[in-house]
């Protein structure tokens, strides 16, 4: 899979295979492997956390942060830029006054909701 940060494609850029034959081509012990570094991304608590709310459909700061008990307001900044820059998480600028931000899921950050519901199961 390619990772480009600075890429405003985020659409998956892999064919479909079986995840097993998929997992074994990758390098994941490597820290310039992409796969790597996505899972550095979405391997982090906060980031799940804001994934499953986003799932509810758009939401400003204010409310992410009210509903993501125990997130500083710097880490949910700091993920909610790291989702933004790497495709997983629009944000959407309204120009009013005040300014109003939302941010909303991707369709590749959607995707990841499906593998990540699986948490809830155990």
């Amino acid at each position: 899979m390619a990772l480009n940060p600075d890429s405003n494609d985020s659409q998956l850029t892999y064919l479909p295979q079986p995840a097993l034959e998929r997992i074994a081509k990758m390098n994941l012990f490597d820290t310039r492997c992409a796969a790597h570094q996505m899972l550095e991304i979405i391997a982090n608590k906060w980031t799940v956390l804001i994934v499953y709310a986003l799932t509810q459909g758009k939401k400003r700061y204010g409310q992410l942060k009210q509903q993501i008990v125990g997130v500083s307001p710097k880490m949910l900044i700091q993920s909610l830029r790291n989702l933004e820059r790497y495709g997983l998480v629009e944000r959407e600028v309204y120009l009013s006054v005040p300014p109003r931000v939302e941010y909303s899921l991707t369709p590749l950050g959607a995707s990841l909701v499906e593998p990540l519901a699986i948490l809830e199961r155990h």
